[in-house]
């Protein structure tokens, strides 16, 4: 059997898998790591390019090498690809 026929495609694709609730929390799964982290915007690397999260009083509940969660007022998320 082949994986795609149990896993879900961000998994064994490496791509980022984003879920925002009621813009105040936001959970991240597949990142590579956290690039820059400021209370108004936290960035992550991702397989696709750079991760944004821009908002009011974020801050980091939950974060591990593959996963992160976040909390605060969330205004945007903004995924700037790669070139190439």
């Amino acid at each position: 059997m082949q994986k795609e026929a149990f896993f879900p495609a961000e998994l064994w694709q490496d791509l980022p898998h984003i879920t925002l609730t009621g813009g105040r929390l936001l959970h991240i799964e597949q990142h590579h790591g956290m690039v820059s982290y400021q209370p108004n915007q936290i960035v992550f690397d991702t397989s696709r390019g750079t991760l944004t999260v821009m908002g009011e009083s974020l801050h980091v509940r939950k974060y591990t090498s593959t996963e992160a969660q976040l909390v605060g007022q969330i205004d945007a998320v903004l995924l700037k690809e790669q070139e190439g």
